[in-house]
């Protein structure tokens, strides 16, 4: 249950695009839109400026507003909340309106602060840009380093900084070349809260089950995920049944063994726990993530699990006992060997709730707001 907030003040989240946008465009922003929604249910007023939209709308309940809407609107907020902060939109914008705010608090979730040649995996070959875009991208992201370094020492007096993982704060400080001391005690982390449909609900183990794994990705053709590594277990293991549910190409470049079945669309939250019901382990390799929110989801539930042995599945699943980490070396013989060994989640272990992730970030609105109040 939220903690409902008494206090009034407005709330302006900026993002790249967001859900519902009349445009048409392909979003990926429910990760932004489910705090929103926390954030309204617990008595804050939200406003959403999108700047992929060119017109107003609403979606659930918030008001979304375009560019050419904020600048009627100029004054009327308190507090600036960004996501992915870039240097297209977050810096100019920042810049330009910081007296209309009383303080800024930028999320990063990703690839924001991240060198992405050097960060990510090599792409799959069929999805690899030419020798010219790579290169260019290289120089946009040193210079994005650099402006983003000054930018953020020019606001962090009147800024707190949330990162996911502390694996994305160690990006952040790498690529960026500072240390700690650069942003202190204004350096959150906060991970990314689960959807209610995995918090408010378990994973079945009586019921029968179609599948002996499940995975689940929204785009199968980032190599980031490790599909392939799927499709090998699969291969090597036809006496086990394998459901892969995502959009992409990849089975036309890697093949898809006969005891892999593939849905070829995205599934709804609640569509995602049904099929989850249906398997008796969720398979979720990954070569790079800066949390990896689904497997988060996934563990809550209570789905016995397994994923890779990198860092941050080391920071983010510590504490799961539903979850085993095997090496991507040899993903194809030690994820069957570690499934022998899982059970279930046993009690209520939830470091994504509401009331570890939203919560939290709603006491830090508070705090923006009174340390400015005292300046």
């Amino acid at each position: 249950m939220m903690i409902k907030n008494n206090k009034k003040y407005r709330v302006l989240v900026a993002a790249e695009n967001y859900p519902g946008n009349p445009n048409g465009k392909n979003v990926s922003h429910q990760f932004v839109h489910v705090r929103n929604a926390s954030y309204k249910a617990s008595g804050v007023d939200v406003t959403v400026l999108n700047f992929s939209s060119e017109n107003d709308y609403m979606f659930e309940g918030l008001p979304v507003i375009c560019p050419r809407t904020y600048t009627e609107q100029k004054g009327q907020f308190d507090v600036l909340i960004f996501h992915q902060p870039n240097l297209k939109h977050a810096v100019p914008f920042c810049l330009k309106n910081s007296d209309d705010f009383k303080s800024f608090i930028f999320f990063f979730h990703g690839h924001e602060v991240l060198k992405l040649s050097v960060s990510y995996p090599k792409p799959y070959s069929y999805c690899k840009d030419n020798y010219l875009a790579v290169k260019t991208r290289d120089v946009y992201d040193d210079i994005k380093f650099v402006v983003l370094r000054q930018f953020f020492s020019k606001v962090k007096a009147k800024s707190h900084f949330v990162f996911v993982s502390g694996w994305m704060y160690d990006e952040f400080k790498k690529w960026l070349k500072v240390d700690d001391s650069f942003l202190g005690n204004r350096a959150r982390i906060i991970p990314n809260c689960i959807a209610d449909e995995f918090e408010n609900n378990s994973y079945d183990c009586r019921c029968e089950k179609t599948y002996d794994f499940i995975t689940v990705r929204g785009n199968l053709d980032t190599s980031k995920y490790a599909v392939d590594l799927v499709i090998e277990t699969a291969r090597s293991n036809p006496d086990y049944s394998f459901l892969v549910v995502g959009k992409g190409r990849i089975f036309e470049h890697f093949g898809k063994p006969e005891n892999l079945f593939w849905l070829d669309m995205t599934l709804s939250h609640s569509e995602i726990t049904r099929y989850l019901n249906e398997a008796r382990f969720a398979l979720m390799p990954t070569r790079t993530d800066a949390q990896g929110l689904m497997m988060c989801e996934m563990a809550s539930f209570g789905i016995p699990l397994i994923t890779s042995d990198i860092s941050v599945c080391r920071e983010v699943m510590a504490g799961f006992d539903n979850v085993a980490l095997v090496s991507n070396d040899s993903f194809s013989k030690d994820a069957i060997t570690a499934s022998k060994k899982l059970f279930p989640k046993s009690g209520s272990f939830s470091p994504f709730s509401k009331r570890n992730t939203i919560e939290r970030e709603i006491r830090l609105i508070d705090e923006a707001i009174e340390e400015r109040a005292e300046c």
